[in-house]
């Protein structure tokens, strides 16, 4: 997934592999009745060049045949794989060099992180937060499926550089949800649209780990009733729908995943890749204060193999029901490079193999036009 024009950035593909990862849950106090999906915590205003979701265009010199072999390992992955491959130019433009498969969206899981990082590196850019700024884990933070900080429980203190590290390295659930709740509504609706999510409804209100989980698995009547208004309900509404899920036991959002559109977190393709881009973004906007970010980032991928010269990779997965997700990004000194893939049915092995194939060719195309 490479090129390299003067100084340009790759964007490559995104696979989404989808599992619900182990679990971890709580118990302690109960948030302020005043708490809802739609409050905000934190109020951010992001430098002028952040506030533009990157561009998407088509890469130039791109032969189609390169990629059939890609294409067709796609059929033996999965019974539907979306895949994404593309490049940055310096000024901050998205190249589409290949783009197969479903394009509408899908179910990304765990990929939604990527949101909450642009609202937390846009927050330090503001001054909103400090990546040493204390937090502390309320009940409605702790969320089943990955991570560790549940199990910890109610009153634990970490700082934000913590949470989102864990959110990064161990996928962690209630630290997403505390960050979440920390950055607010406000602010996690800015940075969907900054980042150019192509329908960004979708994700309003913004919904902790913890409310995700009890709206896509409970098997509640309340839950059932959410999904069953969710699709005609405002903002507002849907906020007050998901209430339940903060006193909610921890054993109610595990079970059968009902997914439909907007239940869940759900993304193209290039909305990740754009995510990924608004992310590189500010890291490099922020320099120094981006704290130790672009270490923790680097999360292992096995079985993924990475091209030879992407020295450094930031990966995020996300996983659910069928759907297996992963997003690789990697920074260089002359160019970056992207990969998304997103599929339905495939194993975790397999989404990974497919995705080192498809990063082979991105690269090859990179060295090409470098």
């Amino acid at each position: 997934m490479r090129t390299k024009l003067p100084r340009r950035r790759l964007v490559a593909a995104m696979v989404a592999p989808a599992l619900l990862a182990g679990c971890s849950t709580g118990h302690g106090d109960d948030l302020p009745a005043s708490y809802s999906a739609s409050s905000s915590s934190v109020t951010t205003s992001s430098p002028a060049a952040s506030t533009r979701a990157p561009a998407v265009t088509t890469a130039p010199g791109v032969r189609a045949a390169d990629w059939s072999g890609v294409d067709a390992a796609a059929r033996n992955v999965a019974s539907k794989v979306a895949l994404m491959a593309g490049v940055v130019t310096p000024s901050g433009h998205l190249q589409i060099v290949h783009r197969s498969g479903p394009q509408d969206a899908q179910p990304i899981a765990s990929v939604i992180k990527l949101y909450v990082m642009v609202a937390v590196l846009d927050a330090i850019g503001s001054g909103a937060l400090t990546w040493d700024r204390t937090l502390t884990v309320q009940r409605a933070d702790i969320a089943a499926g990955s991570g560790a900080l549940g199990g910890r429980g109610v009153g634990t203190r970490i700082t934000v550089r913590e949470a989102a590290r864990m959110m990064f390295q161990i996928s962690d659930n209630t630290a997403t949800s505390l960050l979440i709740r920390t950055l607010g509504q406000d602010a996690l609706a800015k940075a969907v649209q900054a980042s150019g999510h192509s329908r960004p409804e979708l994700l309003k209100p913004f919904l902790t780990i913890r409310e995700d989980l009890w709206l896509v698995y409970s098997g509640s009547r309340r839950a059932a009733d959410a999904r069953a208004d969710w699709a005609t309900a405002d903002t507002a509404t849907r906020a007050r729908l998901v209430e339940p899920a903060h006193g909610a036991a921890g054993d109610e959002q595990l079970g059968a995943a009902h997914l439909a559109v907007g239940i869940g977190y759900w993304a193209t393709t290039v909305d990740v890749a754009r995510a990924w881009v608004a992310i590189a973004s500010r890291m490099k906007t922020l320099g120094q204060r981006s704290g130790q970010a672009a270490t923790f980032m680097q999360v292992p991928s096995d079985p993924f193999r990475k091209p030879s010269d992407w020295k450094t990779v930031w990966f995020k997965s996300g996983s659910i029901g069928a759907a297996q997700n992963g997003a690789w990004y990697t920074p260089g000194d002359q160019s970056d490079q992207v990969l998304v893939v997103l599929t339905t049915g495939g194993s975790e092995a397999g989404v990974r193999g497919f995705a080192s194939t498809a990063a082979a060719q991105l690269d090859r195309y990179a060295q090409s036009h470098r």
